[in-house]
């Protein structure tokens, strides 16, 4: 299992750009994948994601990167 502390350098998908880029980690959660409500209430399993801050744009935080495919510099 990989790890995203924030301050890990990493190497991302930018959608603004439509390219890898690399950047920091500024943040690393989980969202959540299923809710169904009213009958039952999954809470789970999650997706990872991360926030990044790019090299090339400090500063600006890029949100809701899923982690399936960063690399880790």
């Amino acid at each position: 299992m990989k790890t995203f502390y924030p301050g890990t350098r990493v190497k991302v998908f930018d959608p603004s750009l439509f390219k890898m880029k690399e950047g920091t980690v500024k943040k690393w959660y989980g969202q959540l994948k299923n809710i169904i409500i009213p009958v039952d209430l999954e809470l789970g399993p999650y997706d990872e994601m991360i926030d990044v801050e790019f090299d090339y744009r400090p500063g600006k935080i890029s949100h809701e990167h899923f982690t399936t495919f960063v690399e880790i510099l």
